[in-house]
């Protein structure tokens, strides 16, 4: 990435442990622990289950006022606290973007309302984006806040994530026999799965400082290096055994960083059995078998779109106070590839650290974070909106798909039926050689028939392609698929099934394009509350200026139901 540097003027962590990020980390320094057994009754679920799960006493210093949903609500005051710390910064700007990290959002509901809902209770009027990328969310989020701050698009931006631990979620991982009874243990021997959590999270991104502006004592700032997402191309539910997709994010992200200056490594560290196995390869690949790992699933559990954030400010503090944090729950070493791991905090006199993250749909983020010296003199170099800072587009195909008609490149091809038997109709005339077809939700079916068409148009090129992203919009998530997994799991019907549930999550898309045609490169999904070309165009000419990205597969991917949607997609480049 080139363009103007990211900083990281503020942010805030809401948890069982604390309201703030100064005691979340104090905490977590200390050993202590928000895992407790959770009654699986209590919520509706077959069994108990091991969680950290905030408790309104968690929000007592704060309430919301208005028309507001929990998942809101705490999106609300993590970023009113967290602003509250820039008083410079005026949410209201045009030159200010919300970008909201979830896994799953409001169940039922559509994750680009809930976005704006949040952007518009700081009287901000840009459309928010919703970065809903499995459990990489929170990375990915500010990694997209880092591309907008370089394009020059804007000034500021606040980026925060969180989920609810629901009975869709909680049943939806024990149907995957993921979770463990006890405390989780990462990278440890005896580990036997992982523990979920909840928390809020907020970071403010800023280009634009004012004069002697210094967040850290020293007169230092956070500055975000690099980021880089990349996909395993291997499987939507499993990861890589070679570590592909995290393997490639990590070398991207580091670029020519020298490895002796790395604090730590933040690892996802689920402490499930392949988890934490791909990462402990994908480091020894990178490079990094040498550097010392600390990972806090531990202490919060699995807190999905929150994560990315929570464990990057966790990060940022341990440097900032010289220590490498402890692993909880590790004891002896259970991966092939021996990782430096401590239970107990360490000194380090080093300021940067890696941050990696792993998820369903084969999608892995890495990012890299300096504490730097804050710039002598103001940095305030806004631009225009309209700044070419991105480059323009180039569209070399593009195929249009509704429930009864099929343009590709502006030619109407021939098909039968209306719907899903449309759908099936276009597979059996064009592609034919692709059985895992029938298996794909409905979803997945529309993305993957676009993306065959376009692959058709364009020429099937060679396997092991890193240059080729993928990157889908739309507005209803998944929420076709979260109607078909609630009623497996409705009281009279209970019967969480995994092939359903990992269907659930909007990204598997874009991993079910990406292991057909081995593209190891970046895989995203955004969720908008409205179609916007605008939006998506500059998203898409942001991923082209990241080093290593050719071309892009992309565009609107909408499936309200199986007999309900529409696909506008494109392969572009940049001109």
């Amino acid at each position: 990435m080139t363009g103007r540097t990211a900083y990281i003027v503020a942010d805030n962590i809401i948890s069982p442990l604390g309201t703030d990020s100064a005691e979340n980390y104090r905490r977590v320094l200390a050993g202590e622990s928000a895992l407790r057994l959770h009654s699986g009754a209590a919520i509706g679920v077959a069994e108990d289950y091991q969680a950290s799960i905030m408790e309104e006493d968690c929000l007592e210093d704060g309430k919301i006022q208005g028309a507001y949903t929990p998942f809101e609500s705490r999106l609300i005051l993590s970023v009113s606290k967290a602003l509250s710390q820039v008083e410079w910064i005026d949410p209201a700007s045009e030159k200010v973007l919300f970008i909201v990290s979830s896994t799953k959002g409001n169940i039922g509901g559509f994750l680009g309302d809930s976005a704006r809902k949040v952007a518009s209770a700081f009287g901000n009027k840009v459309r928010p984006l919703v970065v809903s990328n499995a459990c990489i969310s929170g990375l990915c989020a500010q990694i997209e806040a880092m591309r907008a701050l370089r394009s020059s698009r804007f000034d500021h931006v606040v980026v925060c994530g969180t989920d609810i631990q629901s009975k869709f979620i909680v049943s939806g991982f024990q149907s995957f026999k993921a979770l463990s009874g006890r405390a989780c243990r990462p990278f440890d021997s005896v580990r036997d799965g992982l523990n979920l959590g909840e928390a809020a999270a907020t970071m403010i991104y800023s280009a634009a400082l004012p004069e002697g502006y210094a967040p850290v004592q020293g007169r230092k700032i956070w500055v975000a290096r690099r980021g880089a997402i990349r996909n395993d191309a291997n499987h939507i539910s499993g990861p890589s055994r070679t570590g592909e997709g995290s393997y490639r994010a990590l070398r991207a992200a580091l670029g020519d960083f020298p490895v002796s200056g790395l604090a730590f490594v933040n690892p996802h560290g689920t402490a499930t059995l392949y988890n934490d196995e791909m990462e402990s390869i994908a480091i020894t690949r990178a490079g990094l078998g040498a550097v010392p790992v600390a990972g806090y699933k531990g202490y919060y559990g699995h807190t999905m779109g929150a994560a990315g954030l929570v464990e990057t400010i966790l990060s940022m503090k341990a440097v900032e106070n010289h220590m490498i944090p402890g692993t909880r729950g590790y004891s002896e070493n259970g991966v092939s590839c021996p990782l430096d791991i401590s239970p107990s905090p360490r000194p380090t006199y080093k300021d940067s650290f890696v941050k990696l993250l792993s998820g369903f749909g084969g999608c892995n983020a890495a990012a890299l974070f300096t504490l730097s010296d804050a710039p002598s003199s103001p940095s305030w170099t806004s631009v225009p909106a309209a700044s070419d800072a991105a480059p323009r587009l180039e569209y070399l195909h593009r195929v249009h798909i509704t429930p009864r008609s099929v343009e590709l490149d502006g030619v109407r091809l021939e098909a039968e039926g209306m719907g899903e038997a449309f759908l099936s109709d276009i597979y059996r005339r064009r592609i034919g050689d692709y059985p895992k077809f029938y298996k794909m939700d409905p979803l997945c079916k529309l993305g993957f028939v676009a993306s065959e068409l376009l692959a058709s148009a364009e020429g099937r090129l060679p396997e092991g392609r890193e240059d080729r992203a993928v990157i889908l919009f739309n507005r209803s998530a998944s929420l076709a698929d979260d109607r078909i997994y609630l009623d497996t799991i409705s009281d009279g019907n209970y019967f969480p099934s995994p092939k359903v549930f990992v269907y659930t999550l909007p990204n598997i898309v874009t991993g079910e394009i990406s292991i057909r045609n081995k593209y190891y490169g970046e895989t995203s999904f955004y969720v908008l509350d409205e179609r916007d070309e605008d939006v998506m165009v500059n998203v898409v000419r942001q991923v082209l200026s990241d080093h290593g990205t050719t071309s892009v597969l992309g565009g609107w991917c909408e499936c309200s139901s199986p007999d309900g949607f529409e696909a506008d997609m494109f392969i572009c480049k940049a001109l």
